[in-house]
């Protein structure tokens, strides 16, 4: 993943400078910068500087999660909050990082290998394969393809060319080149833009009450991220889309 790179060269700097530095210069001007979610990519620097200040293990669930911790604690309401008893989100991925001294590339891959692979990657790919008689990605899972390439140092894994550099040139003889090292296209659909359109999506949590009756989360709060979306103030889609799908499980489960 491109958050890999981007992660090295974040540890690069945490390892060089102290954390109580990082933290009192890097926090403190990640909490004052705004998130400027519809500025050009280069001016979107609010998680990158809120990340320098933080360790390893928080810096890469910020770059993993659907929601920043700020907007999740705003999202989710006071009740629902209490009851959750002090459960943090971000314990998963922190359990995953464990304690061991792994490069950056390695640390990135096993808290990926033990959160964001079972609970979302090979899920969701499987369940869409499967249904149309599909085996995906069934050699990559083998444990000893796995191990083996866990092993690698990481300048195998990722260097000028991006990732699955062995990957590609073990294919060179099978696959032209002019696909094997093509700019990688992704299938993410569209749910900014979606989203935007008052019409799209967003119309059946304005009209549903079942996420509301729920009790989990704050209806003005998620009222005024549809509004800040919508008018292009903000970013909201990851956790609208969210929203979406769990009342769509009410509805469909009806409890």
């Amino acid at each position: 993943y491109r958050r890999y790179a981007m992660f090295r060269g974040e540890e690069a700097f945490r390892r060089a400078a102290p954390h109580l530095l990082r933290q009192a210069t890097f926090g403190v001007a990640g909490a004052i910068y705004p998130k400027l979610d519809w500025a050009p990519r280069p001016f979107r620097l609010k998680t990158t500087l809120q990340a320098l200040g933080e360790n390893s293990a928080n810096a890469y669930a910020r770059a993993v999660s659907v929601s920043l911790p700020d907007r999740l604690g705003r999202l989710l309401s006071a009740d629902f909050t209490k009851g959750l008893g002090g459960y943090d989100p971000v314990s998963p991925i922190l359990d995953a990082a464990g304690a061991g001294a792994l490069d950056p590339v390695g640390l990135a891959q096993k808290i990926d290998i033990e959160t964001w692979l079972p609970g979302r990657m090979l899920t969701k790919v499987d369940r869409a394969s499967m249904a149309h008689g599909l085996e995906v990605r069934a050699p990559f899972l083998d444990h000893r393809l796995a191990e083996w390439a866990f092993r690698l140092p990481p300048h195998l894994k990722i260097g000028a060319g991006g990732g699955k550099r062995i990957l590609k040139a073990s294919q060179e003889e099978r696959v032209g080149k002019d696909i094997l090292y093509r700019a990688k296209q992704g299938f993410s659909p569209p749910l900014a833009q979606w989203l935007r359109d008052p019409a799209g999506p967003v119309t059946r949590l304005r009209d549903s009450q079942l996420w509301s009756a729920s009790g989990c989360f704050s209806a003005p709060e998620v009222y005024s991220m549809i509004d800040r979306h919508q008018r292009g103030v903000s970013d909201n889609s990851q956790e609208l889309w969210m929203l979406i799908m769990f009342d769509a499980f009410l509805r469909h489960e009806r409890f």
